[in-house]
């Protein structure tokens, strides 16, 4: 595929309703965006901006009469993006789409391309769960990995104060605490079991422990359970996030939920610019069927390791 931005001779090939409805295309119950926020960028060849734990505290921006203005810099260039790309084609066999269009009304051409997005979707979400739960891409202080009664599973745990533990490492490295949490789904389910949480329930008039309740517990901005599964040849699913836990600081969106890869924050998904593009449907005729080509360009980038924290277990496998 050609480079962005598509030039206007290249876009006929380019179908921009389908295109358009690709890039705000999100898949129910996927928190990888909530870690590491799309940003665009123009060429593939740009380099990601990264961040110390300098990038994150005030300026000093005072100024006597006469003396120089103070100088700051938000973050360096550091390594190259290296994007990939994804590539899948949505396909529906001419016999389908005419007996579907005849009985029902359906278009299945369109939720053959919803399914592929959630396809393309995954293996974000994967890539982004990946870098996240990777102890190797933090500090050996930002890692935790409880045993024993540390353990969320065992009712001796103390995870409010592992949690706080891992706010203020957080705070003591970039002067902020962490403002979202993802827990996967053998955290949760620890949690939910736990009695810590039995009287936080009855005093709330509630029956279950919930996402919003965690917020309150943890005192943290947002709670999210990454429930993402992948399935393997033999078809065994697997959690994508693992069974632990991750803490981080991601910086909020700018005016009109922009968002821009220079404001500090944990992680970006460096997306390519004007991508995902849906070819026109076009007519194949070596398998007659019709078939529209998804491309998209990507990468989920760690940028801001102080900002983030990992337990890497809460059941001990």
């Amino acid at each position: 595929m050609p480079a962005s931005p598509i030039t206007t001779a290249e876009a006929r090939i380019i179908d921009p309703v389908q295109s358009t409805y690709a890039r705000g295309y999100t898949q129910a119950g996927f928190v990888g965006d909530l870690l590491f926020p799309s940003v665009p960028i123009a060429t593939r060849g740009a380099k990601r901006i990264e961040f110390t734990k300098d990038s994150f505290k005030r300026a000093n921006s005072r100024r006597a009469p006469g003396t120089p203005v103070q100088q700051h810099m938000m973050g360096f260039e550091g390594k190259p993006v290296n994007l990939h790309q994804e590539a899948l084609a949505a396909v529906t066999p001419f016999e389908h789409q005419e007996e579907a269009g005849a009985t029902l009304g359906l278009n299945l051409h369109m939720d053959g391309l919803d399914e592929t997005m959630d396809i393309l979707t995954l293996s974000k979400e994967i890539e982004q769960a990946t870098v996240a739960t990777t102890a190797a891409n933090y500090a050996a202080a930002h890692v935790d990995t409880p045993a024993g009664t540390d353990l969320w599973t065992d009712d001796a745990s103390k995870p409010k104060e592992q949690i706080s533990d891992a706010k203020e490492t957080i705070r003591r490295k970039i002067g902020r605490k962490p403002n979202t949490m993802i827990l996967s789904p053998t955290a949760f389910t620890a949690l939910d079991n736990h009695p810590a949480l039995f009287d936080i329930i009855k005093r709330s008039g509630g029956n279950a422990v919930t996402t919003d309740l965690l917020a309150r517990f943890f005192d943290m901005e947002r709670v999210a359970i990454g429930e993402a599964v992948e399935a393997a040849d033999d078809d065994t699913l697997t959690d994508v996030w693992g069974n632990g836990v991750v803490l981080a600081f991601v910086s909020p969106p700018s005016g009109g939920n922009r968002r821009s890869r220079r404001r500090p924050s944990f992680g970006y998904t460096h997306q390519l610019q004007n991508y995902p593009v849906v070819t026109e449907t076009y007519w194949n005729r070596g398998i007659n069927s019709f078939q529209s080509d998804v491309f998209d360009e990507w990468s989920a980038d760690m940028v801001g390791p102080d900002a983030g924290y990992l337990i890497t277990t809460t059941d001990g496998n």
